[in-house]
């Protein structure tokens, strides 16, 4: 090799190792997530990909993903990695510029709600026995007390079964509802009518402080039947989420 084409050899494996790494899209520049409600503690986008679509993109500040659909998605470029059964309703927290990479490689479309945290931090209350829908941070896995600042983001996720209210409660700061599932909901006071309302799965409602206690059930009857397997199952011992034609949703406080 003639000391010229060594140079030049060397030239080329030098940039190589000099370029610089592609710069990842902000989520408001990717072209599968749209804005969905915006308030001063707030910013909301709607991932949507369907089958064998990619996006990747980051966000500026500390943030919540909720999957509203199931799908097999894949988590990382390594494609040695394989993808991951993502279950409807999982809930996710991530710190300010954790690169999302989401590739969809089931058969159904992917959408996740991503709940960006703009101002202030968020606490969590004891969902009311109600079961947690997501997995929360480690610093919120072993909530006892109601309720608890734990810095940065936490989410409570509910579950009420057909023809069930939760416990009697007010709301001490502002939240954000996310739609798991598609919600025909009944807001009862001591003073007043329940009032019902529905959201479709994947929207999003603010809701204002308040002391007024009310509590939330889920208007759609249950059916006979339905409560014949769960007693049956109850019997045989089985234990386990049993959300079948339950309300889902998770409400974020913000402090």
């Amino acid at each position: 090799m003639t000391s010229l084409m060594l140079f030049f050899v060397l030239a080329l494996a030098s940039l190589a190792q000099t370029a610089p790494t592609p710069k990842i899209a902000d989520v408001s520049t990717d072209p599968h997530c749209k804005l969905i409600f915006q308030n001063e503690f707030t910013r909301v986008y709607m991932l949507n990909l369907a089958k064998g679509e990619l996006s990747q993109f980051t966000l500026p500040n500390s943030f919540i993903r909720v999957s509203i659909d199931e799908a097999s998605v894949a988590l990382s470029a390594d494609k040695s990695s394989g993808p991951v059964y993502v279950k409807k309703g999982a809930a996710d927290f991530f710190e300010k510029g954790d690169e999302q990479y989401l590739e969809n490689r089931g058969d159904g479309r992917y959408r996740a709600v991503y709940v960006e945290v703009l101002k202030g931090k968020l606490v969590r209350r004891v969902p009311n026995g109600l079961p947690v829908l997501g997995q929360l941070p480690p610093s919120a896995a072993s909530v006892d007390a109601d309720p608890l600042d734990l810095g940065p983001v936490t989410e409570i996720g509910y579950a009420i079964p057909p023809g069930e209210f939760t416990k009697w409660h007010s709301h001490k700061y502002p939240h954000l509802v996310v739609a798991v599932s598609d919600l025909e909901l009944l807001s009862e006071t001591k003073e007043k009518k329940p009032l019902e309302f529905e959201m479709k799965d994947g929207e999003v409602k603010w809701v204002s402080a308040s002391a007024v206690e009310h509590r939330i059930g889920n208007a759609e009857k249950a059916q006979p039947e339905d409560r014949r397997k769960k007693l049956e199952r109850e019997a045989e011992g089985e234990v386990g989420e049993d959300n079948e034609g339950a309300a889902t949703f998770y409400a974020i406080e913000f402090k």
